[in-house]
């Protein structure tokens, strides 16, 4: 299928990451291959998933992570910034660990850069929704967080 400039589509939300084929991050190139394809097609609202770490979060990050993410937050900084720089109506959303369950609806988006907590995966969904629909989130970058789980251990427990 193609789809024709200015088509159906009124925004672009992009969750890029992992390795591709050859082992490489696809992060920043995915997401520069993104908002380029965004521009051509005339889709304005772009909403960017990256992760607490990137940009000038890094200190918010705890130290394990920032080792282990070593080589993913340089990427995932250089997409942030690529999409800064796009002209499109961007929303960075930065969640912190991942985790699987259903949504429980006590997490909040942050412009805070230095909020750190895991977050479930179905709650962050919530939030990318919310901010796509929010004039007020463009051009912001946020974190998303959950109070509940600001600590590994009580959040791997529950």
């Amino acid at each position: 299928n193609t789809v024709q400039a200015g088509g159906p589509f009124r925004a672009i939300v992009s969750t890029v990451g992992g390795r591709n084929l050859a082992g490489a991050r696809p992060d920043f190139e995915a997401t520069r291959n993104a908002v380029d394809a965004a521009r051509f097609a005339g889709v304005r609202r772009f909403v960017l998933v990256t992760v607490i770490g990137a940009g000038e979060s890094r200190e918010a990050a705890p130290a394990i992570a920032r080792y282990v993410l070593r080589h993913v937050l340089p990427e995932k900084t250089k997409a942030e910034d690529y999409l800064k720089t796009s002209g499109l109506d961007y929303t960075i959303i930065r969640p912190g660990g991942l985790l699987d369950g259903e949504a429980e609806g006590r997490a909040w988006l942050t412009a805070d850069t230095r909020a750190m907590s895991w977050i479930r995966r179905a709650d962050l969904a919530l939030l990318v929704v919310q901010a796509l629909d929010d004039p007020r989130a463009i051009g912001k970058v946020y974190h998303a967080f959950d109070p509940d789980r600001t600590r590994f251990w009580a959040t791997a427990l529950n």
